[in-house]
């Protein structure tokens, strides 16, 4: 039977729990920058047959304006490309396309979606509410897509894209999808955390109990840690250096290049081949770069880039002809990958990773379930064997001791 003293310490030890963790939930909620209240996104797949710049602008109420516009650079080779345009969440009226494309040849549009702050589609736009306004020679739409050529000499070619109502998106909508997330991860949280209070306080060997405890905490994770890494992806790269250093990648989710969206990994001295495996979210990624190291004045060799799932399943393969090296002293070829010097003055390298198409495999990656399950079996078996042994020593050892006093 459990004593008031035992209940008073628990509760207690819930209520403080309660109180940290929702601390903690409120300060990641405000600064968290998965969701952009204040923002909305235009995704539109296009292609280009060179490079250029797509200007979108966006009309508040106040007409189109140069404070109202956003750029975003536009790759060609005549390949489907995903861009990402930011545009403030308010009442949008009007939206027209200003293409600056050093091209008279044909250019297409695939597709349009509104995305809410946390880049979801939230509505699909027709290519029919697509209108040449300026400097627009010929416009052909069909039902996968809309070409269209611009004028010999245009300066700048129109298009709108003519909204039906007024374009806005509802900021609760998304910000409840959000919040009850957390809210979910919290009361998992929490509920444990008390669950693992409660253990801590019924034993009374607290070497044992303390014991009990980290061995929860840490299956615990390697749950969640396993579970994490089998949804995500990975680039492998196979590579050796010249030097000690730090390998960086940064990973393009619509919001650019920064150091958030990015994975570090230490790299050895080395002349064989090794294999480093920079984890990504399995989310679409727009661009990607690689730092093969952190200064300059150093060698590496490249011999293959792949994108694959946990077990080293292929998802995407990466050639060298995808790989632009920035400011290298030498590049060398080889039948089987790369070799790159880069001079001492060259204090951070970077190598620019072309995409033929944005990395998109949300919904398509298998969760492996059976695999999964076994890993973390096998993982228990020994926590469980560990524990056991630990108590078995730890109450042999306190029996020898209560029998010596």
């Amino acid at each position: 039977m459990i004593t008031l003293p035992f209940r008073r310490r628990f509760v207690m030890a819930c209520l403080w729990t309660l109180v940290v963790l929702s601390t903690i939930f409120i300060v990641r909620a405000v600064f968290s920058r998965d969701y952009n209240a204040d923002s909305i996104y235009l995704s539109v797949s296009l292609n280009s047959p060179e490079d250029g710049v797509a200007a979108l602008y966006y009309d508040v109420g106040k007409g189109f304006n140069d404070n109202h516009v956003v750029f975003v650079s536009i790759r060609g080779g005549g390949k489907d490309h995903d861009y990402l345009f930011k545009i403030p969440n308010r009442t949008i009226y009007n939206l027209r396309w200003s293409l600056l494309l050093l091209t008279h040849d044909v250019i297409s549009f695939r597709k349009m979606e509104i995305l809410d702050g946390f880049r979801r589609p939230i509505k699909r736009l027709s290519l029919n509410q697509l209108e040449p306004l300026h400097q627009i020679r010929t416009f052909a739409l069909s039902d996968a897509k809309a070409d269209f050529q611009v004028q010999e000499g245009a300066n700048d070619p129109q298009i709108r894209i003519r909204l039906e109502a007024p374009l806005s998106v509802k900021r609760f909508s998304s910000l409840f999808l959000f919040v009850g997330g957390l809210f979910l991860e919290f009361l998992g949280l929490f509920l444990s955390t008390c669950l693992l209070i409660y253990i801590w306080f019924r034993q009374r060997d607290k070497v044992i109990a303390t014991v009990i405890v980290i061995i929860f905490v840490f299956f615990g994770w390697r749950c969640w840690s396993q579970y994490d890494d089998a949804m995500s992806l990975f680039l492998q790269v196979s590579m050796s250096s010249s030097v000690d250093s730090t390998a960086q990648v940064f990973y393009d989710l619509g919001q650019g290049l920064n150091e958030d969206h990015s994975q570090h990994m230490h790299t050895t001295r080395r002349e064989d081949l090794r294999q480093y495996r920079f984890k990504l979210p399995n989310k679409k990624i727009y661009n990607l770069r690689f730092d093969p190291m952190m200064t300059g004045g150093g060698k590496v060799r490249i011999s293959e880039i792949r994108v694959t799932d946990d077990y080293g399943n292929l998802m995407r393969e990466i050639s060298s002809e995808q790989l632009k090296v920035i400011a290298p002293f030498r590049v060398i070829y080889y039948s089987d990958g790369m070799e790159i010097v880069f001079p001492e003055d060259n204090k951070h390298p970077m190598i620019a990773i072309l995409l033929k198409d944005a990395l998109n495999f949300e919904d398509k990656l298998p969760f492996p379930t059976v695999r999964w399950l076994l890993a973390l079996m096998a993982e228990l078996v020994l926590y469980v064997l560990f524990a056991f042994i630990f108590i078995w020593v730890r109450r042999r050892w306190r029996n020898r001791f209560l029998e010596r006093t």
